[in-house]
């Protein structure tokens, strides 16, 4: 087994950054050395050199600009899901048990689905922002150990695709959590317009709704690992259906302490006089 896992990761780092020729010439998807680098600015961003920064200062009233960028990730989310529909789910190779990664398809469909995941991968990138806005805002409870995983290996993974997976059966996992997302942010947008609404009772929805998605990835990966018609390397098949096993495990975590142990009472929305 060692042995196994040993050869495989061999021979990938040996083909590595900018494996698939279809994706090879795009900026940052041929380099793991600055993907990882991004990774780890962030994290030290995040833990360290922010709150530095912000040690002596006090928090920056930055409302109007946290609202701009959550209706921008809405219409971006929403937009990307409603185009993959059409090149992912549409493809002519599409299949619902396992989609090869033809490294020599450049058919218009395989094509567009490129752009429009690494619009993705870029936005994974672009994701992390909102943790810069709760080190501006000092918001440090917000950053906590799944947040700044979550996002961490967002990163690496949207990366991995655009490298070694893409427009395979993977796509879905970005297909679907682009729609995640729209919502997601459509909540955060309301939240940061402080509207005279009750929108507590939508945290633990919106985990649920999170929760989901992950158990839906880890089925369609299982499907994959089992039925592997179409050649699909079983090693990253593993490490992406571990990865989202332990992505049940944190947001399972998360609301049992967060919505049954604590079990938060919905506040009323103050009426207008």
């Amino acid at each position: 087994m060692i042995s196994y896992l040993y050869n495989e990761l061999k021979e990938h780092f040996q083909t590595a950054g900018g494996r698939d020729p279809r994706t090879a010439d795009l900026p940052l998807c041929n380099s793991y050395a600055a993907v990882i680098g991004i990774i780890v600015v962030y994290v030290l961003f995040v833990k360290k050199i922010g709150p530095a920064f912000m040690a002596k200062r006090k928090p920056y009233n930055i409302r109007w600009l946290i609202s701009l960028y959550n209706l921008a990730q809405v219409v971006f989310n929403a937009y990307v899901f409603i185009r993959v529909t059409k090149h992912f789910v549409f493809h002519s190779k599409y299949s619902w048990y396992c989609m090869p990664s033809d490294y020599t398809d450049f058919s218009e469909d395989t094509m567009q689905l490129r752009k429009y995941g690494y619009f993705y991968f870029l936005n994974k990138i672009s994701d992390t922002i909102d943790t810069l806005f709760f080190v501006l805002t000092k918001k440090y409870s917000h950053i906590s150990l799944l947040h700044v995983y979550h996002h961490a290996t967002m990163i690496w993974g949207s990366f991995l695709y655009m490298n070694v997976l893409f427009a395979s059966n993977i796509s879905v996992i970005g297909y679907v959590n682009a729609l995640v997302h729209a919502v997601m942010y459509f909540y955060y947008f309301l939240t940061s317009l402080k509207l005279n609404l009750d929108l507590n009772k939508w945290k633990s929805r919106l985990t649920t709704f999170q929760l989901v998605q992950f158990f839906y990835f880890a089925i369609r990966l299982f499907i994959v690992l089992t039925h592997n018609t179409c050649g699909l390397p079983n090693f990253w098949l593993w490490v992406i259906f571990v990865e989202n096993i332990l992505m049940i495990l944190l947001f399972s975590n998360f609301y049992y302490r967060n919505y049954i142990v604590k079990k938060p009472k919905s506040t009323k929305p103050v009426k207008s006089k």
